[in-house]
Order: structure tokens, then C-alpha cells, then sequence
């Protein structure tokens, strides 16, 4: 498999999980609820497990870009971009379901 089809595999996976996990975020109920507390852990943890797969994706476009001497869009950027922004959200949500435990 070449490398620019692995790549475009691996980021098509990983843009879908992190969908996936914007959506499940979004359809949570408010953190008031005491059961909202384990999914909410549990989304957490399934995220910083997919964190190494994700890096991987990262890699792979930086070993592209060198190989094949072009620029390609930022696509691996924005990847990178809603992970960060995904992790902090989900930690405040689990700290403050903690807090009203």
C-alpha cells in the first residue's frame, strides 16, 4: 500500500472517530446527573487510548510531505487541532462531575 493511500486511510479513521466522539459528547446530559459521570470517564479514557493512533497519522503525513516533496492540505493540522481541543472539554466535564458527586 502506498504511502499517500495509508495515510489518507489513517486520517479518514481517526477524522471519524473523533466525529463519533464529538457527537456522543454533544448528545450527553448535563453533568448534573450522577450517571453521566462513568460515560463521560469512559470517552475520556477511549480518547487518550486513540491518542498514539492519532499521532501515528501525524507521522505518517510528515514522512509523506518529506518523501514526496509537496505540501498537502492542512488536513492533518485540523486533525491534530480538534483532538487538542476535544481532551480539555471532556476533562473539565469530568472534574466538575466529580465536584458534584
Amino acid at each position: 500500500m502506498g504511502l499517500l493511500t495509508k495515510l489518507q486511510k489513517s486520517y479518514q479513521t481517526e477524522v471519524s472517530f473523533l466525529d463519533d466522539s464529538y457527537s456522543k459528547l454533544n448528545n450527553l446530559t448535563p453533568v448534573s446527573i450522577m450517571e453521566q459521570i462513568e460515560p463521560t470517564k469512559a470517552l475520556y479514557t477511549s480518547i487518550l487510548e486513540r491518542a498514539p493512533l492519532i499521532e501515528h497519522v501525524n507521522i505518517d503525513g510528515a514522512r509523506f510531505i518529506q518523501e514526496a516533496k509537496v505540501s498537502i492540505p492542512p488536513t492533518a493540522e485540523t486533525l491534530s487541532l480538534s483532538y487538542v481541543s476535544l481532551l480539555p472539554i471532556l476533562c473539565l466535564r469530568s472534574v466538575i462531575s466529580l465536584i458534584f458527586v
